[in-house]
């Protein structure tokens, strides 16, 4: 759905014309010029009599005749640069704009000339000159004369209105460029001025508003923009200015975004009031109009009103033709979405020719790379699929396919972290199309399966793995200017996420966001400067070529089912299974979401401790572990055939589940079967990293928390935390093992254990080893007044400040309700982890409780303490799924420990622990199964 942008602020045509009509009767004194002034008056009253009513075309020829004379009689006037600049908006308005730009920016030199270098006259043309070359797409040279008019303006008497519709029109091209953080500054910069100069009643200021709403909604703060687009609307009914125009735009922009969180019956009031507005036959209403019924048809179609959506859909269509014409990108759009719509209706032949059709104007006048192309080869191929040419269909997927993972790799290393989530959202929707329809004709998708997972394999971890690869790679220049940018990105960081959790002022967040931002693309630039790598996906043929012949590869991946026309109600699993023999992954069904659980909910393993250091209270179903195997190996078992060393990815809900206790009736658990080696994404897998030497280990436990008084309160939040006294022998014991191993051992316990004293050896040890409480809570939406009693870590919007260990005096900052990130308060969260500099650290061991849980996202994975990890640079990852008791805990480690110094190899230790384990306790796989291992 396309959003409706507004027009360009510039000063009214209308005030324009008649300061030049009233200055101009002034010009001469004899009868023949006084004859001639009269007729030019005459000839400028007819331009904006057909400029008002959008008739352009017509009012044209009257702008010329009127330049003509002036350029003839009263060229060396001071007003002389108006009537030129009107001519240039002549052109503008019937899109001549080669034409319009040749004439403002003549225009632009007369007011320079008549008036100076810092007059409003020569800002004002230079904003207009911008204008014309955004039209042209000449978005450089735009930019180039925005800035200049700002400069202009700035220094310029009694231009507060151009200054103000500068900043606007900056704004809106930064927009258009995907300038995000520039566009928000200048917007911002707009609505300050102009709230200084004139108040928030000037009609330009709901107009700013409901800009800066469009670029919420493209950063997907949808309800954030409801907000500004009713304090717009609110403006104008309090000025009681309703039947207007421009406050038709502002309803027809809140429809959208009604639309866009389902608010059915707010979006048709709003449509149905914009509409009855829409009186004039102009150019630019008419176009609202075709805005408003194309939002209109999705409410239909959504309410399943088919027929009527269509009839409605075509006269959006009809009305975007007649003006704008059909090779236009808004009136191609509109023709897509109608393909789409007559698809559902079942008229298949219908659509294929439309989607054809206008896939073919796409691609000659816009090119094989252009979004609108790759939008109809994606919608044809639907209708293919749906009209049994599952074959055509196929082809065009792979088409697609590959122009999103070029598209992938551009944004990957100049977006930044947000651009890239929303881009790789939608790529995922669209995979998931593909994948449900190689499930359903497995026959013709061959290729297309290798092109889905090559494009899987591009999605897995994108965003954690990109964001570790540039900062990684500026933490490594070591000049001032890299050190300063990212101790200026961790500190906005910081104040960011405080005043999200802390703040409700909405101006002082955007503020800080904006920062943030700049500073994200200042990092991706000065990496793109530095000659960084172009970021390296991996490849279906690069797994195949390092996979031994006794090795199988696995990527799982969840996704909505789509039958062919509609999305279904089912989540599915199905799986990749990659091996050294078959140059194509082979893809299997593997089970439903709702048969995981429905397991699930047999054991809780989260629930079986309240936390380290407690007793076991229940055991885990065997039959769970057994039901979870028919689920998840059984399906794909033929194809593991010889298979010793199986590497992994799961995928939403398995990064819950232990895989090594999985286990068939008669046979052992997995990790007596295989090796397992469990990855974020098999991108570690084709890297190439060399192991080094363990020379430094740093042992973190026996903590005191600091004292805390336990509150009376109805919920069941955690008010403080107990001293481990496990903890303490744990790393004690493993410090003795590790003497006489010409290592650097540095062991940090009891109140030492503080995060200033651990931060310098963080970011210098081989192996980081702590154990402490760990906490994850889930998403938790609490109204204002019922957030009493809880941590603001249990309530956090970010994911990484509901993960986090916990360090000497964290009980008395456990209760905070501001400052949600501090160096010094003993709560080391996710989301300061992900800052420091973990390059050098080959193994971080979290021997604490759910360290390895976190909310779950589609392509990401699990958002907690090791994607924190993995962003600052550590290697592997140990973490646990659930609360393991002390003893259990500690015995695991000690083996780790030893295996690790005795076979000098992570993965394999982590192997020979998992099994010995086993056997110790081979009817309680809750006290070893829960440690993970991750690369």
């Amino acid at each position: 759905m396309k959003k409706c942008k507004v027009m360009h602020l510039n000063k009214p045509l209308i005030k324009t014309l008649f300061i030049f009509l009233f200055a101009f009767c002034g010009w001469g004194i004899t009868p023949t010029l006084q004859a001639q002034q009269e007729n030019i008056n005459d000839l400028l009253e007819n331009f904006i009599y057909y400029t008002e009513l959008g008739e352009y075309e017509e009012a044209l020829p009257f702008a010329q005749k009127v330049y003509i004379q002036a350029t003839a009689t009263q060229r060396h006037h001071q007003m002389y640069y108006v009537m030129v600049s009107i001519l240039a908006k002549a052109y503008k308005n019937v899109d001549q704009l080669d034409s319009a730009k040749k004439y403002m920016h003549k225009s632009q030199r007369l007011a320079k000339k008549q008036f100076g270098e810092y007059s409003t006259q020569n800002g004002e043309t230079l904003n207009l000159v911008g204008s014309i070359h955004q039209d042209l797409l000449q978005l450089d040279s735009a930019e180039m004369a925005y800035t200049h008019a700002i400069s202009v303006l700035k220094l310029a008497p009694n231009s507060a209105d151009e200054l103000i519709s500068a900043y606007n029109n900056l704004a809106d091209l930064n927009q258009d460029r995907g300038q995000l953080n520039d566009a928000m500054t200048n917007y911002d910069k707009a609505l300050e001025f102009c709230q200084l100069q004139f108040g928030k009643t000037h009609n330009y200021y709901p107009v700013i508003l409901s800009n800066l709403a469009t670029l919420y909604g493209d950063i997907g703060q949808t309800q954030r923009a409801l907000v500004l687009l009713d304090e717009a609307i609110n403006i104008y009914q309090n000025k009681g200015d309703t039947n207007t125009f421009s406050f038709a735009q502002k309803l027809s922009n809140r429809s959208i975004y009604n639309f866009k969180l389902a608010f059915y019956s707010a979006t048709q009031t709003d449509v149905s009031r914009a509409l009855r507005l829409l009186k004039i036959p102009t150019p630019s209403q008419q176009l609202l109009k075709a805005t408003l019924l194309n939002t209109k048809s999705q409410v239909l179609e959504t309410q399943g009103n088919l027929t009527e959506a269509a009839t409605v859909l075509q006269q959006s269509m009809n009305l975007v033709a007649q003006i704008k014409g059909t090779t236009h990108p808004d009136y191609l759009e509109k023709a897509n979405n109608m393909g789409l719509l007559l698809l559902e209706m079942g008229q298949t032949e219908q659509a294929e020719k439309l989607l054809q059709q206008s896939r073919n104007i796409s691609e000659e006048r816009y090119g094989a790379d252009s979004q609108l192309y790759a939008l109809f080869t994606r919608s044809l191929a639907s209708v293919l699929a749906a009209s049994n040419q599952p074959e055509k269909a196929a082809a065009l997927k792979i088409v697609a396919n590959k122009n999103l993972q070029k598209d992938l790799q551009e944004i990957l290393q100049f977006g930044t972290e947000a651009e890239k989530k929303k881009f790789i959202y939608d790529t995922y929707h669209i995979l998931e199309v593909n994948q449900s329809f190689a499930l359903q004709y497995p026959e013709f998708s061959a290729e297309l399966i290798l092109s889905n997972a090559n494009l899987l394999l591009s999605l897995n971890g994108t965003v954690l793995a990109s964001a570790s690869h540039v900062l990684q790679d500026v933490r490594a220049m070591q000049s001032t200017e890299a050190k300063n940018l990212l101790e200026t990105y961790e500190r906005i960081y910081v104040e960011w996420n405080q005043a999200k959790e802390s703040d409700l002022n909405w101006k002082k967040q955007d503020s800080l966001r904006v920062a943030l931002t700049k500073a994200e693309r200042t990092i991706a630039r000065m990496y793109a400067q530095n000659d960084g790598d172009k970021f390296l996906f991996a490849t279906a043929d690069q797994i195949r070529k390092k996979l031994a012949k006794d090795e199988t590869a696995i990527i799982y991946s969840d996704f909505r089912f789509h039958n062919g026309q509609k999305w279904t109600d089912s989540t599915i699993y199905a799986a990749y299974v990659f091996s050294a023999k078959q140059k194509t992954p082979t893809f299997l069904y593997v089970c439903s979401e709702a048969d995981l659980r429905h397991v699930q909910r047999q054991t809780k393993p989260d629930h079986l401790y309240a936390y380290r250091g407690a007793g076991a209270v229940e055991t885990i179903e065997n039959s769970a572990l057994n039901q979870f195997y028919a689920l998840l190996i059984s399906p794909i078992e033929e194809s593991l055939a010889n298979t010793k060393k199986l590497h992994f990815v799961p995928s939403g809900l398995l990064h819950q589940i232990p895989f090594a206790a999985l286990y068939q009736q008669q046979n052992e658990e997995l990790c007596h079967q295989y090796q397992l080696y469990q990855y974020i994404s098999l991108r570690s897998l084709v890297q190439n990293q060399s192991a080094k030497n363990i020379d430094y280990v740093l042992l973190v436990g026996g903590v005191e928390f600091g004292l805390y008084s336990p509150q009376s309160t109805t919920n069941n939040a955690v008010f403080g935390w107990d001293y481990l006294p496990g903890t303490k022998k744990e790393i004690d014991e493993i410090a003795n093992s590790l003497q006489g191993k010409n290592l650097t051992v540095n062991v940090v316990e009891g109140y030492s254990a503080t995060e200033e004293k651990l931060n310098p050896f963080m970011e210098n040890c081989d192996v980081f080893h702590i154990a402490t409480h760990g906490f994850f809570f889930p998403e938790k939406r609490l109204k204002p007044n019922a957030t009493k009693g809880y941590s603001i870590f249990q309530t956090a919007e970010d994911p990484l400040l509901r993960n986090g260990i916990l360090l000497s005096k964290a009980n008395q900052q456990w209760h905070k309700t501001a400052d949600a990130i501090d160096q010094t308060d003993g709560i080391l969260t996710a989301a300061e982890i992900s800052m420091k500099d973990l390059r050098n650290t080959q193994l971080v061991t979290l021997s604490a409780c759910q360290t390895g849980l976190g909310d779950i996202d589609q392509s990401e994975g699990v958002y907690g303490l090791q994607r924190a990890f993995k962003m600052a640079g550590a290697n592997y990852i140990m973490a646990s799924l659930w609360q393991v008791p002390d003893q259990e805990t500690a015995e695991f480690m000690q083996l780790f420990y030893q295996h690790l110094f005795q076979q000098k190899n992570i993965r394999q230790a982590f192997i020979a622990t998992q099994r010995s384990m086993q056997k110790t306790y081979p009817e309680e796989p809750l006290k070893w199964a829960a440690f993970i291992l991750t690369q």
